[in-house]
């Protein structure tokens, strides 16, 4: 089956699984009263109007773009000859999120944002993490050996500190953040089932963001949206200065208490005093 074929059926498949109608890339440029809405059974469920069917399916038409343009890469490369599709599309993803990057979307809602989440929009971009903050996308690489280990240790800090019915654990894990959808390195959520549901901020009793690379927007932009939804506490570990930056006490707008714990310090969340991170342990590695 020759390329053009395959990303054919890739298009009209993904289109009918998900319900996100992909215009072919000849008809775009057909006057707007000929062309059809893009919108199809699925768009009226799961809380898309046909405004947020519209969002949907740009995102889609980005992504199928995306393959297309892809391909001749792919194919100096040897990757679109048979039984070399899969890491024709790996290369495809990865332009995709990387252009991404650098685009900007229509505003979207925190209620679009889940419907496209819910619908796989998201699903091509494996390896890569989106979040919606300011009612724009935002994809992150995959993040380092370092952040990872900072991730880890915190993690089994938090599961040796606590118990079920004190707080539910989650890792980069996303939460109702308003109209934001962040996805936190470590939560510390009521202790409860959420199923089918996201936590709000109002779950959340201590997050907790490691910062390697990110730390100008960890203090700034994340800051501002935890704090304007209510979120109790937060810890920006800021790996390359060997501190943490303890957030709290929110008037609304933005974290009225800030401190910073160093080393030989021992930290505890407010949410529970016995909890104590040791840092000089915690920074031994960096």
């Amino acid at each position: 089956m020759s390329v053009a074929k395959v990303l054919g059926k890739l298009r009209r498949e993904q289109a009918l699984r998900r319900g996100v109608l992909v215009e072919p890339r000849h008809s775009r440029n057909r006057p707007a009263s000929t062309r059809q809405c893009g919108r199809s059974e699925s768009c009226s469920g799961r809380g898309l109007t046909s405004d947020h069917s519209l969002q949907v399916k740009r995102v889609g038409e980005f992504i199928f773009d995306t393959v297309h343009d892809t391909v001749a890469l792919a194919d100096q490369r040897g990757y679109t000859q048979k039984g070399c599709l899969d890491p024709m599309f790996k290369i495809a993803g990865e332009f995709f999120a990387s252009k991404a990057m650098n685009t900007i979307f229509a505003k979207l809602t925190g209620t679009e944002f889940d419907a496209m989440v819910d619908r796989g929009v998201f699903d091509c971009i494996q390896g890569k993490k989106a979040e919606l903050i300011r009612g724009e996308l935002r994809f992150m690489n995959p993040s380092g050996p370092i952040h990872d280990d900072y991730i880890d240790y915190l993690t089994r800090w938090s599961y040796d500190s606590t118990t079920r019915e004190i707080a539910n654990i989650r890792v980069q894990c996303g939460f109702i953040c308003d109209d934001n959808r962040p996805e936190p390195d470590i939560l510390w959520l009521q202790p409860r089932r959420y199923g089918r549901t996201r936590p709000t901020a109002r779950d959340v009793m201590l997050l907790i963001e490691v910062s390697d690379s990110s730390l100008s927007s960890d203090l700034q932009e994340k800051a501002d949206i935890y704090a304007e939804a209510g979120v109790q506490e937060v810890w920006v570990v800021d790996i390359r200065s060997s501190r943490i930056h303890v957030l709290s006490k929110s008037n609304g707008n933005s974290y009225r208490k800030i401190e910073i714990a160093v080393a030989p310090q021992f930290l505890s969340p407010t949410c529970l005093i016995g909890a104590e991170l040791d840092l000089s342990d915690l920074f031994s590695v960096t």
